[in-house]
């Protein structure tokens, strides 16, 4: 994401939510018109293992996923946070 939107901003614009406004806007409207998917990703917080970050990312999406899976383990768990639900955690096998 910081290589493809972010290469001629400053250091930390990516925490500004205002500069990411400005790029997950438009985004999310060529989603809608296209009636396309658009796929952002991003990282947990280390210490809550959950999304933190500016509110730019969250108030532009529609649904946030959460993958996560130990080191050794041979599952993972994937959750899906909607603006009206948070949906059933689904196991997934590897």
């Amino acid at each position: 994401f910081r290589t493809a939107f972010l290469t001629s901003s400053e250091a930390g614009a990516e925490n500004d939510a205002t500069v990411m406004s400005r790029i997950l806007a438009p985004l999310k409207k060529i989603a809608h018109q296209t009636n396309s998917a658009v796929l952002v990703l991003h990282h947990n917080n280390r210490a809550r293992d959950d999304y933190a970050g500016t509110a730019a990312i969250a108030g532009n999406t529609v649904a946030m996923w959460n993958y996560r899976r130990d080191e050794d383990s041979a599952s993972a768990t994937l959750k899906i946070k909607t603006r009206d639900d948070d949906h059933k955690p689904i196991t997934v096998q590897l």
